[in-house]
């Protein structure tokens, strides 16, 4: 072997080959490339090789990519690991409330210390001997029925302003009579058309020897109206067409306010004990637009609307009694 031949063979790999083929008494050019072994698998097992400065050169299409002392790749084992456990999935139409707890969730719940779901109770109906046929019963007795349950003993509903929530809303104070309250009885006098139940306090509840009689506990439900539509129609007018008596504008504005048109075509007899923001907010003056513009939307059956203010009563007297003298002058 010439030293041409050893330097040739740095450069190119054919007579690399050839010199290891004669140390080892082994032509590769004459040798076939197995092809029964599977070329998936042993590309994957066979290590990757790496040049540093130079791509490796594609070899010829007679010539084999295995060297004499690469051995066989071995088959690709199989797992040796199972697959997760997974609750099977349905997707058919739930007949029953029972199954819309899934057991599977109480255990993934138990894990991050989460108190599991209890299953909603089913509630039995009730016989038919304990329900009441109600609406079997003429329409007389059912009206005695519903002027007992919505409307007050006193004659009048008091309502006030309270805010729950950050909200302002209409309660009802069924501890009435309140102590600013008085009796209606000069309304009366000039109008009798207008006059309404005569609110239980003495007329000379202003005086020192007054004795402001104990308050009274009723309670109304107007939940009845929620049983059913029929029984709505028929109870409305009995709720709201009694006299109803307002702390001031907010308390009015505050009731009419989420009222439906219908509800308030309803109303018949409305006062407004308070209009003047000294009594309470200064703000309040300002409702007495917001709830006449809800009175308009609506309360087309309105009869009598009271604005209850006894100062501007006696300025207003004062004024007509000056008006009369200057005639007469």
């Amino acid at each position: 072997m010439s030293i041409t031949a050893t330097a040739t063979s740095l450069f190119s790999p054919a007579p690399m080959r050839g010199l290891s083929g004669m140390l080892h008494r082994w032509l590769p050019q004459d040798a076939t490339p197995n092809t029964s072994t599977n070329y998936a698998a042993s590309f994957a097992s066979t290590p990757t090789r790496t040049t540093n400065s130079r791509k490796r050169k594609r070899d010829a299409p007679g010539q084999s990519n295995q060297t004499p002392d690469e051995p066989e790749p071995a088959p690709a084992k199989p797992r040796l690991y199972q697959m997760r456990n997974r609750t099977a999935k349905s997707y058919a139409e739930i007949d029953s409330e029972d199954e819309l707890i899934n057991e599977s969730d109480d255990e993934s719940d138990d894990d991050y210390g989460v108190a599991p779901r209890k299953k909603p109770k089913k509630t039995k109906p009730l016989p038919k001997s304990q329900i009441f046929p109600i609406m079997r019963l003429p329409r007389e007795l059912r009206d005695m029925i519903y002027t007992h349950a919505l409307t007050d003993p006193i004659g009048a509903v008091f309502i006030t302003e309270h805010t729950h929530r950050y909200r302002r809303c209409a309660v009802r104070v069924p501890e009435g009579p309140q102590h600013h309250l008085a009796d209606y009885g000069h309304w009366t006098e000039q109008k009798p058309s207008q006059a309404m139940a005569p609110w239980p306090i003495s007329s000379t509840f202003y005086s020192g020897a007054a004795i402001t009689p104990p308050p009274h506990t009723a309670s109304l439900t107007p939940a009845l109206l929620a049983v059913c539509r029929r029984i709505r129609d028929e109870a409305t007018p009995l709720l709201y067409a009694q006299p109803m008596l307002f702390d001031d504008a907010a308390a009015l504005h505050a009731f009419l306010a989420p009222l439906p048109p219908s509800s308030r075509a309803a109303l018949r007899d409305i006062t407004v004990l308070g209009v003047r923001g000294g009594w309470g907010r200064s703000m309040r003056a300002a409702f007495d637009v917001a709830a006449l513009t809800l009175l308009a939307e609506g309360a087309t059956s309105l009869n009598v609307l009271r604005y209850h203010d006894e100062a501007y009563r006696e300025e207003w007297n004062k004024l007509g009694q000056e008006a009369d003298v200057r005639k007469k002058m």
